[in-house]
């Protein structure tokens, strides 16, 4: 249940914005709306800390076939990352508060939105899933990148989108590779992909997708010489957010898949 309100909450936020459409309301919606995340996952470090040293809250079958459910949870990790990113979100906000933007109403929605992206992507216990939200978080940023009316903002933002489209399409890759090596029935469940044997140079070949689809996404490779091109060009929000939170993204999913793969 608490899961799920982390994932609702933006959106119900974000639709608020859309149907209102005035600037000035949009603000406070965006700010309520990240003020409720903050609150809510401060309850679930209460619930972490008090009863349970997990909080896997929501379990549905999406395509039970192929091994896709939404799963949905909290273990320390998951919980230490949504805390510093709905944190960080208020802030984020109170700080794009005077800045001009194109089309600020939008703006905001996209900004919530891409917090329940961030969420979905901590909270993910399908490999599909994560995948899922892992790559509509970066549809989201490439429109709160290109917030700002700035020079060759369209250019630089969308060169910044194919770098990262190409690090998800190694993650994906990896991801299915994994899949098919399953034990039957196959699953994208992490555990599942946890038992996988690997030998010899598959080794090699899934440790580099993983790799390489997590570094680009840190900006340790190929993309660093980029990153300052889009922090420029970026809106306020955007370069905090690329800053602050955007970097967890790739370490968590080191964390989470390549270090317990191997």
């Amino acid at each position: 249940m608490l899961t799920g309100l982390l994932l609702l909450i933006p959106i119900l936020f974000s639709l608020l914005i859309i149907f209102i459409n005035d600037i000035k309301t949009s603000k406070v919606i965006a700010l309520a709306g990240s003020l409720s995340e903050w609150i809510l996952s401060l309850v679930g470090l209460y619930i972490y800390l008090t009863q349970c040293h997990c909080l896997l809250l929501l379990n549905l079958p999406l395509i039970e076939r192929l091994g896709i459910s939404l799963r949905f949870g909290m273990d320390g990790i998951s919980l230490l990352l949504v805390l510093l990113t709905t944190f960080l979100y208020p802030v984020i906000i109170l700080n794009a508060w005077d800045h001009d933007y194109i089309r600020p109403p939008a703006f905001y929605g996209w900004i919530l939105l891409l917090e329940m992206a961030f969420i979905g992507v901590f909270t993910a216990f399908n490999g599909m899933v994560f995948y899922i939200f892992w790559e509509f978080a970066l549809i989201l940023a490439y429109f709160v990148y290109s917030g700002r009316d700035s020079k060759d903002r369209s250019r630089i933002t969308f060169r910044f989108f194919i770098y990262t489209f190409t690090g998800s399409l190694f993650l994906l890759a990896t991801l299915i590779f994994l899949y098919f090596h399953t034990p039957l029935p196959h699953s994208f469940d992490p555990e599942y992909l946890y038992s996988v044997n690997l030998t010899g140079t598959t080794r090699i070949w899934v440790f580099l997708g993983f790799f390489l689809a997590f570094a680009i996404r840190v900006s340790n490779v190929f993309y660093h010489s980029r990153r300052p091109a889009t922090l420029t060009s970026s809106s306020q929000a955007g370069i905090m957010i690329l800053g602050g939170i955007v970097v967890m993204v790739g370490i968590y999913g080191l964390i989470r898949f390549l270090i317990p793969v191997f």
